[in-house]
């Protein structure tokens, strides 16, 4: 193993595996990029596996895959030779590598424990970004206001409720037809 230098670069970079790998292939997959961390002369924070996600995009006819997060300091040819690592390797679909700061004391930077195992879902919540939204997937994708949000920040609903401290406009009068454009000339006053 290379001797790390006091100062590196920090990175960090989020690569996708197949979908269709084992636990034990990720995990030795996640060994091997630190195993070139290390020996390129840099020092592995952390590798986080987030476990299997939906792609942006379909890359080589495959939808899902497995994303790996690694934080790591290094010097300036460490991405390359990483990079170089993930492009050869059948497994790797997509990566991306970002540099988070320069000139980082390694000695100063603590290891944080790793987390190679994927996370286990909840069989009967959906895989979607709405995860604490308990509205009806139709009534997401119109915008309609869940009861959840009317509840905490009841002032900001359109109802216009007794116990809001800012009531709607036109709250509490009653409901005239003809009476409309006298209501906006009062409420512009």
């Amino acid at each position: 193993m290379a001797e790390v230098s006091n100062y590196l670069r920090e990175y960090e970079t989020i690569y996708v595996l197949k979908p269709d790998l084992e636990d034990s292939k990720v995990i030795e997959v996640a060994e091997r990029m630190r195993g070139v961390v290390e020996q390129q002369g840099g020092k592995s924070i952390k590798i986080h596996n987030w476990g299997k996600k939906k792609l942006a995009y379909e890359v080589d006819k495959v939808q899902k895959g497995v994303y790996i997060y690694h934080h790591y300091l290094g010097g300036p040819r460490l991405v390359a030779e990483y990079e170089r690592v993930l492009k050869i390797m059948d497994e790797a679909l997509i990566y991306q590598t970002a540099r988070l700061a320069d000139a980082v004391d390694a000695n100063s930077r603590a290891v944080e424990p790793d987390v190679l195992t994927a996370p286990v879902r909840d069989p009967g919540k959906r895989d979607r970004d709405h995860e604490h939204d308990d509205r009806p997937r139709a009534a997401v994708e119109h915008g309609e206001e869940s009861p959840q949000a009317a509840a905490e920040a009841p002032w900001q609903s359109s109802q216009g409720d007794d116990d809001s401290p800012h009531p709607a406009p036109g709250a509490g009068e009653e409901p005239n037809a003809s009476a409309a454009p006298e209501a906006a000339e009062k409420w512009e006053e």
